[in-house]
Protein backbone atom coordinates (compact mmCIF):
# COMPACT_ATOMS: atom_id res chain seq x y z
CA UNK A 1 0.00 0.00 0.00
CA UNK A 2 1.42 3.19 -1.01
CA UNK A 3 1.16 6.54 1.16
CA UNK A 4 -0.44 9.75 -0.17
CA UNK A 5 2.56 11.56 -1.21
CA UNK A 6 3.99 7.94 -3.24
CA UNK A 7 0.71 7.76 -5.47
CA UNK A 8 1.26 11.79 -5.95
CA UNK A 9 4.95 11.13 -6.83
CA UNK A 10 3.91 8.49 -9.30
CA UNK A 11 0.58 10.27 -10.63
CA UNK A 12 0.86 11.51 -14.10
CA UNK A 13 0.62 15.20 -14.19
CA UNK A 14 -1.93 16.62 -17.16
CA UNK A 15 -2.55 19.88 -17.98
CA UNK A 16 -5.85 20.72 -15.94
CA UNK A 17 -6.03 21.49 -12.30
CA UNK A 18 -5.58 18.25 -10.91
CA UNK A 19 -2.30 18.30 -13.00
CA UNK A 20 -1.26 21.82 -11.57
CA UNK A 21 -2.26 20.68 -8.20
CA UNK A 22 0.22 17.38 -8.23
CA UNK A 23 3.20 19.62 -10.03
CA UNK A 24 2.42 22.31 -7.04
CA UNK A 25 2.36 19.19 -4.67
CA UNK A 26 5.73 17.60 -5.96
CA UNK A 27 7.24 20.90 -6.04
CA UNK A 28 6.13 21.25 -2.42
CA UNK A 29 8.80 20.16 0.20
CA UNK A 30 6.44 20.75 3.34
CA UNK A 31 3.77 18.16 2.11
CA UNK A 32 2.79 16.93 5.36
CA UNK A 33 1.75 13.07 5.69
CA UNK A 34 -1.90 12.86 4.86
CA UNK A 35 -3.76 10.35 6.19
CA UNK A 36 -8.00 11.87 5.42
CA UNK A 37 -8.91 13.98 2.76
CA UNK A 38 -9.54 16.35 6.60
CA UNK A 39 -5.94 16.53 6.86
CA UNK A 40 -5.33 17.83 3.30
CA UNK A 41 -7.82 20.52 3.19
CA UNK A 42 -6.46 21.35 6.65
CA UNK A 43 -3.03 21.82 4.89
CA UNK A 44 -3.94 23.42 1.67
CA UNK A 45 -6.19 25.97 3.52
CA UNK A 46 -3.49 27.12 5.89
CA UNK A 47 -1.16 27.68 2.52
CA UNK A 48 -4.06 29.89 1.57
CA UNK A 49 -5.25 27.82 -1.55
CA UNK A 50 -7.94 28.74 -3.96
CA UNK A 51 -10.78 26.64 -4.46
CA UNK A 52 -9.77 25.38 -7.53
CA UNK A 53 -7.03 23.86 -5.70
CA UNK A 54 -9.47 22.76 -2.71
CA UNK A 55 -11.40 20.68 -5.59
CA UNK A 56 -8.11 19.48 -6.91
CA UNK A 57 -6.70 18.26 -4.07
CA UNK A 58 -10.38 16.57 -2.89
CA UNK A 59 -10.26 14.52 -6.33
CA UNK A 60 -7.04 13.56 -6.48
CA UNK A 61 -6.94 12.14 -2.67
CA UNK A 62 -10.83 10.41 -4.13
CA UNK A 63 -8.55 8.70 -6.78
CA UNK A 64 -6.06 7.70 -4.17
CA UNK A 65 -8.47 6.23 -1.94
CA UNK A 66 -10.05 3.96 -4.98
CA UNK A 67 -6.25 2.87 -5.83
CA UNK A 68 -6.16 1.63 -2.27
CA UNK A 69 -9.47 -0.57 -2.88
CA UNK A 70 -8.18 -2.69 -5.31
Amino acid sequence: MSTFKQYLAKRLVTDDPIGDFLKDSKNGKDLPSITKLEDLECFLRSKNACSGALQAGREVWLEYQATLKV
